[in-house]
């Protein structure tokens, strides 16, 4: 998370427009005010936390993958297995 951090200090910024959940904007401005945040912090922290977990899923999606190729005795069960691991 520190190292989050560091970037978006770093990062050149830009402007992003985008709609959402009327009750969730209520949510996100109670909790900014209560924690003393920007709504740009908080959503720039929880995108790259987002992105972040999406190419670790792919990740091991790739991995799970890899190892299937191996040689030995895989069934499809066995690949079912790996793929609930994901979720």
């Amino acid at each position: 998370m520190l190292e989050s951090t560091r970037k978006e200090v770093t990062m050149k910024k830009i402007a992003l427009a985008t709609q959402i959940p009327s009750q969730l904007k209520k949510q996100l401005d109670e909790l900014c005010e209560e924690k003393g945040l920007t709504i740009s912090h908080l959503t720039t922290q929880a995108l790259m936390e987002k992105i972040d977990d999406i190419k670790e899923e792919d990740a091991l999606f790739t991995l799970a993958l890899e190892r299937m190729a191996e040689a030995g005795e895989h069934t499809y069960k066995d690949y079912k297995k790996l793929l609930k691991t994901l979720d």
